[in-house]
């Protein structure tokens, strides 16, 4: 069975509003919080919901696990006869390390694994749909191909010490990392 991306991008969200009420409570938001541990809390939730997530209680699911090229990916669900799930995730970050991941998430193999790609965005609430990092992800060239998981970005206010003077929002964008002719011939086993 495949993995259900509705489920998928439904729990990352719900993850990121509960971290971000508990992180409000002790006067942080959202970007206090780690990315792992961002990816143990979305684990940890799906494995609860594996059922519904992957038609199946018998999900594994591993953290900063190598399952290609030698560099370790975010959060894995191992399936049973079906397709595993691997997931990036970006606290904030620049256009260029988008690009890592998403090159990370390419060298997957497809046939395996249900490849998406999670970011966390610091952003202006006036810049929510033009924030370059979005627009790297959205407008891409070349072979490899995403896929917009939510039909609008969910975004909530949130605080940040980097920025005292100016109200930032967090928006969550989540995208699957669709196989294309040429990456699943180059796709690491």
């Amino acid at each position: 069975m495949n993995v259900n991306l509705n489920i998928l991008a439904a729990t990352i969200i719900e993850v990121a509003r509960h971290e971000e009420l508990l992180l409000s409570r002790v006067g942080k938001g959202i970007f206090f919080m780690p990315e792992v541990a961002f990816a143990y809390a979305v684990g940890l939730k799906l494995a609860m919901r594996a059922e519904l997530a992957f038609g199946t209680g018998e999900a594994k699911w591993y953290l900063e696990k190598t399952i290609a090229g030698g560099h370790p990916t975010d959060l894995v669900f191992e399936v049973n006869n079906g397709l595993g799930l691997a997931i990036e995730f970006k606290r904030w970050g620049n256009p260029d390390d988008y690009e890592s991941d998403l090159k990370k998430l390419e060298a997957i193999d497809s046939s395996k694994y249900t490849k998406v790609f999670c970011a966390l965005v610091n952003v202006r609430p006036d810049l929510l749909s033009k924030d370059n990092r979005i627009q790297s992800v959205e407008n891409r060239e070349g072979p490899l191909k995403v896929r917009r998981l939510t039909k609008d970005f969910d975004f909530f206010s949130t605080v940040h010490d980097s920025f005292k003077t100016i109200q930032i929002c967090c928006l969550i964008g989540i995208w699957e990392v669709e196989a294309s002719k040429a990456s699943a011939k180059h796709a690491i086993p």
